[in-house]
């Protein structure tokens, strides 16, 4: 599944297939020189984290885990067209936030 802002009606499917799947927050990886931000995320909060979350068109990543849990979550990805920014949002209080080029692309393997 590949979505940008061309096709975003297709935003709930996705949510559909992340919702409540568990990540560690200490390794979600940003490439700054490839504007590639991943997020491995499983089923079950022992793993595996055998699926990937993957923002292409990346300009800034900001990562603060509130809660201090490091395992964490996924409640929503949110998408800001006219910001250029997703915001995913956490079970437990966390502040994940991505500046994007209009040319983003978010897909999982």
């Amino acid at each position: 599944m590949m979505l940008n802002k061309t096709n975003l009606e297709k935003l709930p499917d996705l949510l559909d297939e992340i919702h409540d799947r568990h990540f560690w927050i200490d390794e979600i990886t940003y490439d700054k020189n490839c504007c590639e931000w991943k997020l491995s995320f499983g089923e079950r909060k022992k793993g595996p984290f055998n699926r990937i979350l993957k923002v292409t068109g990346v300009t800034q990543f900001i990562c603060n885990d509130i809660a201090g849990t490091v395992l964490n979550s996924i409640n929503t990805l949110l998408v800001d067209i006219d910001n250029n920014c997703i915001t995913l949002e956490c079970n437990a209080p966390a502040e994940i936030k991505l500046s994007v080029r209009p040319d983003f692309e978010i897909s999982i393997d």
